[in-house]
């Protein structure tokens, strides 16, 4: 199995770590706090964790208590900050236009953070989070690159290694506190930094998920579409993005995103962009900030399969009951395919995986989604317990100042249909379980960066968090798509704090005007390289049984394949000094024999010349 990282890039991080460390005044490491004190991380990630469990479903909630949650997350956990890399290589889900998907700085990161893990017993808890602060701290999130798919990847796994350790010890420390703060304005940033490079939101539109309800958030924010209608819903016409619920058939082949320069939000309610017709290439597109909403299963499906009937219903008139029992799970099964086998793992590997044959999505499916979700940059439950979640996500991920507490644009409205039958129900259930676990994981990612910009905007006091002036709860605030002229009027005047100067909506961060000809500032003075990590050259030791070259950031040595390059190197050189020395015993073991030899053979002569 390859391993990708960067043996370089690994150095210079371990590097950074001794500069930082002889630097204890630099302004890496900062405190945050107001007049000198340190507001509670500790409390914001107890608030965060009970309103990850209240998002939770019910049947989760009931296991998971507060005493099992550490149980319960570290799984998840591991696989974000551990597993998940490992499995993009094993399985090799790479882009061909781009190669792999996490290349470059991710891979840096997480070698770190596999140095972290494999050194846990030997490093100090703050310790590596010096470390894991100066690796962020060198990226250049303003080159736009390939680079820039993969701080999603990078914040959540961070957060995760950090959430790992409150829950393992119950706590931070005072100083590990401020370090928690510092990478997670840290992390804000680079987020920051990177979607102001792009000019344009792509919203992948999961039906029956929130989808009407964000298009108009993106209207009261200052975006512009082509059209914020009912039927448009953000959609681009010439994209032909709208979706395809009951055609079984293969998709044609999906237009290049080439929008107007004067759109700058867009949604797509079919499927991921595959160009290499491989759901294994399959990424959110590198030009866009991505957002993806997440809804409960079981109850998404049931709206969809009302809002199919009621499509149906509207197009054939009653004439399609003649046709058609929705009391009868064969139907629906022919019918819908995509919809009751697992759609939003479907809708998110492409158009090839949306048409696989019923039954057909397993559970390397549900690892490459995961992979996929992963790389959103914006992600959020659609569940009632997410209001204080919502303001964190979209504040600081979208840069909007209205998010989903102030509008929920509507709901299928004339169900033909209230209820299904228990067959059907039974279907419903069946067809999505592996939707039901990536739903579950998407509930820890939207924790994860509740916890990375919560540290940040609470307690760091960086970014947007939403307009804190009274609003109409989402509850009770239901409006036409579009919102009425009332509405709108409110909920804009709502943003401007103290009825101060009109403020110019303009989409969040990719609406923010960037200077022309102005370049980025150079990154930090490379460190003083240390000598534990200065690799086998000019040691002067003959060097065995290593491996030629680093392999994906790992190295042989011995027949064993190590994924971090220095282990590998560090092993060599210690069996190189153990062979040195028993080499120069043996020298000199050798002299001394051979100068007792040669002192008894004079010995011998001074003896025998008496004699004579």
């Amino acid at each position: 199995m390859s391993r990708r990282l960067s043996g370089q890039h690994l150095l210079c991080a371990l590097s950074s770590l001794y500069w930082i460390l002889a630097c204890a005044n630099s302004d890496t490491f900062e405190n945050p706090g107001l007049n000198g004190t340190l507001p509670d991380v500790n409390s914001l990630f107890a608030r965060k964790l009970e309103l990850y469990r209240a998002s939770l479903p019910e049947q989760l909630q009931q296991r998971v208590t507060a005493t099992t949650l550490a149980q319960q997350l570290a799984p998840t956990l591991r696989f974000i900050y551990m597993d998940a890399w490992l499995r993009v290589l094993e399985y090799g889900f790479i882009v061909p236009e781009l190669g792999m998907l996490f290349d470059g700085e991710a891979a840096q990161l997480f070698g770190n953070i596999t140095y972290i893990d494999e050194r846990g017993a030997e490093l100090s808890f703050e310790t590596s989070l010096h470390l894991l602060l100066a690796t962020l701290n060198s990226f250049d999130p303003t080159r736009f690159t390939t680079l820039l798919t993969a701080y999603p990847v990078c914040r959540r796994a961070v957060t995760a290694l950090l959430l790992e350790r409150y829950l393992r010890t119950g706590g931070f420390t005072a100083t590990e506190g401020l370090l928690v703060v510092n990478i997670s304005k840290r992390l804000f940033q680079m987020h920051k930094r990177a979607a102001v490079t792009k000019r344009i939101v792509e919203f992948m539109h999961v039906s029956k998920s929130g989808g009407t309800s964000f298009c108009q958030l993106g209207r009261m924010n200052g975006c512009k579409s082509e059209s914020f209608g009912l039927r448009e819903n953000c959609m681009i016409t010439y994209f032909r993005d709208a979706p395809r619920w009951t055609v079984p058939g293969a998709l044609g082949k999906l237009s290049e995103e080439r929008g107007d320069p004067w759109y700058n939000f867009y949604s797509n309610e079919l499927v991921m962009h595959d160009h290499n017709r491989s759901w294994t290439g399959v990424h959110p597109c590198r030009e866009f900030l991505n957002v993806v909403i997440f809804r409960e299963p079981e109850l998404r499906i049931v709206s969809h399969l009302q809002n199919i009937l009621k499509e149906y219903v509207n197009h054939y008139n009653t004439s399609f009951w003649d046709a058609f029992d929705p009391t009868s799970p064969e139907q629906w099964r022919t019918l819908a395919v995509p919809v009751l086998d697992n759609y939003v793992i479907r809708s998110l590997l492409g158009g090839t995986a949306y048409n696989m044959p019923f039954g057909s999505v397993n559970a390397t499916h549900l690892l490459a989604a995961k992979i996929i979700t992963l790389q959103f940059e914006v992600l959020l439950s659609l569940t009632p317990q997410t209001s204080e979640l919502t303001r964190d996500i979209f504040g600081m991920g979208l840069g909007w100042h209205f998010d989903l507490r102030h509008l929920h644009a509507r709901s299928t409205r004339n169900r033909t249909v209230h209820s299904f039958a228990p067959a059907v129900m039974e279907l419903v259930h069946a067809g999505r379980q592996l939707d039901q676990e990536l739903y579950e994981f998407a509930l820890v990612l939207q924790l994860l960066d509740a916890l990375a910009f919560g540290v940040a905007h609470d307690v760091a006091g960086v970014g947007v968090g939403g307009t804190v002036a009274v609003v109409t709860p989402a509850t009770q605030l239901e409006v036409a798509p579009g919102g009425s002229l009332e509405t709108r009027r409110e909920l804009s005047a709502q943003a401007r704090p103290g009825g101060g100067k009109r403020r110019r909506a303009v989409c969040g961060y990719v609406g923010i005007k960037r200077k022309l000809g102005v370049k980025p500032p150079p990154p930090p003075p490379a460190a003083p390289a240390l000598e534990m990590v200065l690799g086998v050259a000019g040691t002067g030791l003959q060097i065995e049984g290593l491996g030629a070259t680093t392999i994906a950031g790992g190295r042989w040595f011995n027949g064993v394949f190590y994924r971090n390059a220095s282990a590998a190197e560090e092993l060599a050189l210690a069996a190189a000094r153990v062979a040195a020395q028993a080499a120069a015993q043996a020298v000199a073991a050798v002299e001394a024999t051979a100068a007792l030899v040669a002192a008894a053979s004079g010995a011998q002569q001074v003896d025998e010349s008496r004699q004579v």
